[in-house]
C-alpha cells in the first residue's frame, strides 16, 4: 500500500497542472578545450566547452541531467554532445544558465562529409536525437525524441549563432 501511496505522490508532483513551455534564447561559448578531429585535420572541435545559455523558463523549477545531443548526417551516427553535470532551470524567469558539455565525433562514412555541409552552412540532411531526464522535487523522467531535423529545431538567430561558433 505505502508503495501505491508513494507512486500516486510522484505522478502528482510531476503530472500537476499544464506543463509551460522551456525556450531557448540564444547561447554563447565561454570556454572550449582540447581537441577532437574529424576525418580531415583541417577541422577540429573542442572536446570541451562550456556555453552561456539564455532560457524561459516560466514554470516550475526543474534540474535536467544525463543530457545527450547525437547529430546525424544522412541517418549516420557522428557526432555526441553531453552534459558533464546537472543543471538547473530557475522557476518562472528568463535566466542564463551554465552549461558545461563534452564532444566526441565517431570516425565512420559520413564525418567528412557534415564537416562539408556544415562548412557550406547547409543543414539539410542534418537531424538530431535528444534525451534528458528532468526532475522537479523527488519525482523525474527521461524525455527523448529522434530523428528531428536541425533546420527545424535552431531558428535562424539560432543558426547564425552555430556559424559563428563553427568558424
Amino acid at each position: 500500500m505505502r508503495r501505491w501511496l508513494l507512486a500516486l505522490v510522484a505522478l502528482a508532483f510531476v503530472g500537476c497542472g499544464e506543463p509551460k513551455p522551456i525556450s531557448i534564447e540564444g547561447f554563447e561559448v565561454l570556454t572550449a578545450s582540447g581537441q577532437t578531429t574529424m576525418d580531415s585535420d583541417e577541422w577540429q572541435l573542442p572536446s570541451r566547452l562550456t556555453l552561456a545559455v539564455g532560457v524561459d523558463n516560466q514554470g516550475a523549477k526543474v534540474r535536467l541531467s544525463d543530457c545527450r545531443l547525437r547529430v546525424s548526417y544522412r541517418g549516420r551516427r557522428v557526432l555526441m554532445i553531453w552534459t558533464e553535470q546537472k543543471v538547473s532551470l530557475p522557476a518562472k524567469s528568463r535566466s542564463r544558465i551554465v552549461v558545461p558539455l563534452r564532444l566526441a565525433i565517431a570516425r565512420n562514412s559520413q564525418s567528412l562529409p557534415l564537416q562539408q555541409a556544415l562548412s557550406r552552412k547547409d543543414l539539410s540532411e542534418v537531424t538530431l536525437d535528444w534525451e534528458c531526464k528532468v526532475s522537479r522535487g523527488i519525482a523525474g523522467r527521461r524525455i527523448e525524441q529522434s530523428g528531428v531535423a536541425a533546420s527545424e529545431v535552431l531558428s535562424a538567430a539560432q543558426q547564425e549563432q552555430l556559424w559563428k561558433m563553427l568558424e
